[in-house]
């Protein structure tokens, strides 16, 4: 198991919370995912993630890599 620490921006409460933690949780592999409002991410999975595979997983919404 790889744990991957990221910060991301835009998340002001905890409905964006459950949207991120929903779209990073359909990225391959991936056991568990802990958002916090502030922004850190802690995505625990098989593999590492390239900040592309994340920018598309959040695509479309208002969340981005810090």
């Amino acid at each position: 198991m790889i744990t991957q620490n990221i910060q991301l921006t835009g998340l002001t409460c905890e409905a964006c919370v459950k949207m991120v933690q929903k779209r990073l949780r359909r990225l391959p592999q991936v056991q568990d995912v802990v958002v916090t409002v502030s922004g850190q991410a802690m995505i625990v999975a098989d593999q590492e993630f390239t900040p592309d595979a994340i920018r598309q997983a959040l695509a479309d919404t208002p969340y981005q890599l810090a």
